[in-house]
């Protein structure tokens, strides 16, 4: 992120957020991931490996190691969910 140019730091913030949001949501469809037991789960959840999650712990995660929360396998199963991967995956 450009700290020296707020307004394509804010664009980008932004996006990663909404991107979150998408990641929410798409976990909730149940003919995209056929693992889902309607229990909520934090983004980056897997990632922390149980551990609670702090601006330091995501920082890690996200900025210096580049990781994306874990999109389920299920997502394999239909070519909508292949579409969503991949649109997911890009960077």
């Amino acid at each position: 992120m450009d700290v020296y140019n707020f307004a394509n730091a804010f664009r980008q913030a932004d996006v990663y957020s909404m991107s979150l949001v998408h990641w929410e949501l798409f976990r909730m469809v149940k003919e995209l991931n056929k693992g889902y037991h309607f229990t909520h789960e934090l983004p980056y959840q897997k990632e922390l490996a149980g551990c609670r999650a702090t601006v330091s712990s995501l920082l890690r995660i996200v900025a210096q190691s580049g990781q994306r929360p874990i999109i389920a396998s299920s997502f394999e199963d239909t070519p909508f969910g292949l579409v969503l991967q991949r649109i997911f995956t890009e960077g």
